[in-house]
């Protein structure tokens, strides 16, 4: 299960769910976790941020180390031989930077009862950047061999990829709901 609890710097932009299937939320007892990152180590990061919220939750790098050297159709078998029912990608499609002018500052202050005192300071301008990030997220049947939801987020100015992952899955998780991707398991 999911768990909610930051602050999100994470929206959700589009979504799409396969008209005619809807998952208890304990519906996949094995679900592989593949984060499409441009590095390994950013990779392995989002993967076990994902993974930590549920134990159903797989790291893909713990079966395919070199995921770029897979042949799709051998994955595929390895994953159903080892008892996969689904998976969730992760992929970065869009970075946009943004870049603000930060005005020519000039602080001054004055006090003193019987004295007189003046401060002065000056900063010049300067530029800061700032990054929105598009991720889609996407969950497949491995079953079905078959696209069930995907959703588009972006995530404004947030560098750290722990936080970056937790909140995608947290906003695609909450939408799922909302969609009747998922529904909540009778206890």
């Amino acid at each position: 299960m999911v768990s909610m609890n930051s602050c999100t710097s994470t929206k959700l932009l589009h979504t799409w769910k396969d008209p005619d299937t809807s998952i208890r939320s304990d519906g996949f007892s094995k679900v592989l976790v593949v984060a499409l990152a441009p590095n390994n180590t950013t990779r392995m990061i989002a993967e076990d941020q994902v993974a930590s919220n549920d134990p159903a939750f797989v790291s893909s790098y713990t079966i395919f180390p070199d995921f770029e050297s897979v042949e799709l159709n051998s994955a595929k078998n390895t994953l159903l031989e080892r008892g996969f029912e689904g998976a969730l990608t992760m992929q970065l499609v869009k970075v946009k930077e943004t870049q603000t002018y930060v005005p020519t500052m000039t602080i001054s202050s004055y006090s003193g009862w019987n004295d007189t005192y003046w401060h002065g300071y000056y900063q010049t301008g300067y530029y800061v950047s700032s990054y929105d990030y598009q991720i889609e997220t996407c969950v497949y049947s491995l079953a079905k061999d078959k696209l069930l939801w995907a959703g588009i987020t972006e995530t404004v100015n947030q560098s750290d990829i722990q936080i970056v992952a937790q909140e995608i899955l947290e906003t695609a998780y909450t939408q799922m709901l909302k969609d009747g991707f998922i529904v909540r398991a009778e206890k």
